[in-house]
């Protein structure tokens, strides 16, 4: 009887292993896709991370006081999104939009002060921004403005701590262009 009972324990060790692995690819994926995001825009900026991604990397997002570094994809798909900010389609060369989820890339901002510095960096191009506003804004009844030209918004699902995949307000943090000689 003692060998079919090795056998057993030995067949659920073996589900449990694979259990594990199945729980964890998701996370090592999200890993090194970040990785590989990152490299992309240190060597190649504007360039896709890996054959077949539908967005490309093009900028730099920091908070220095929170210790955040992201970076901003040319996309806001629902695809793109899951590897990082998406960057809004600019209109005229007016202010920024950047977007990302509220529970992985951008659950930083429940944690952004007024006052805060934010840098946004373009290959060859550097910026600063100091928040001005964070606020609860229900899209059904006031749509996003695309900003003044010297704006940074920043938006996100809200509230931070739901659960569940759907919902209707978004938390929305300005940020008004510094300028470099006065900051």
């Amino acid at each position: 009887m003692k060998p079919v009972l090795h056998r057993i324990a030995r067949l659920l060790l073996a589900a449990a292993a694979v259990q594990a692995g199945i729980a964890l690819f998701p996370l090592a994926k999200g890993a090194l896709a970040i990785q590989l995001i990152a490299h992309s825009y240190r060597h190649t900026p504007g360039a896709r991370p890996w054959p077949g991604a539908d967005f490309r990397v093009v900028a730099r997002l920091q908070a220095p006081r929170l210790g955040v570094t992201q970076h901003v994809l040319d996309s806001m798909s629902a695809r793109a999104l899951a590897f990082g900010p998406g960057l809004a389609p600019q209109a005229g060369g007016r202010g920024l939009i950047v977007s990302a989820h509220r529970d992985s890339h951008f659950a930083w901002l429940r944690d952004v002060r007024v006052g805060d510095r934010i840098e946004f960096e373009r290959p060859g191009q550097s910026r600063a921004y100091r928040v001005v506003t964070g606020e609860v804004v229900d899209p059904r009844k006031q749509q996003l403005a695309v900003p003044a030209a010297d704006l940074l918004v920043l938006t996100t699902c809200w509230p931070f701590d739901a659960l569940g995949g759907h919902a209707e307000l978004r938390y929305v943090v300005t940020a008004i262009a510094i300028d470099p000689d006065h900051d």
